[in-house]
């Protein structure tokens, strides 16, 4: 199933696609980049608060705000590293 892409970097998500990730207006989409792929996961309004401030943890130390989201992004990959190991 494809989407055209418009001049803003939209797209539009078919309607079956949004059923299958129980998906309407005013919800959230996870884009989750894998190698040369990307996979979207629905995330239900509620949800979407419930997640606010989930990374708080992994921002203890202070850095410039330039350096945020890279260091977060390396302490979130180790975490999911271990995790995903020690199942």
């Amino acid at each position: 199933m494809a989407a055209t892409l418009s001049s803003k970097g939209q797209i539009t998500i078919p309607k079956q696609i949004r059923e299958k990730l129980k998906i309407k207006e005013g919800d959230a989409v996870d884009f989750i980049v894998e190698k040369d792929d990307v996979k979207l996961k629905g995330i239900p309004k509620g949800q979407a608060k419930a997640l606010a401030g989930s990374l708080r943890h992994f921002a203890k130390e202070k850095h410039l705000n330039k350096n945020i989201r890279e260091i977060t992004k390396k302490k979130v990959a180790v975490a999911t590293a271990q995790e995903t190991t020690s199942h």
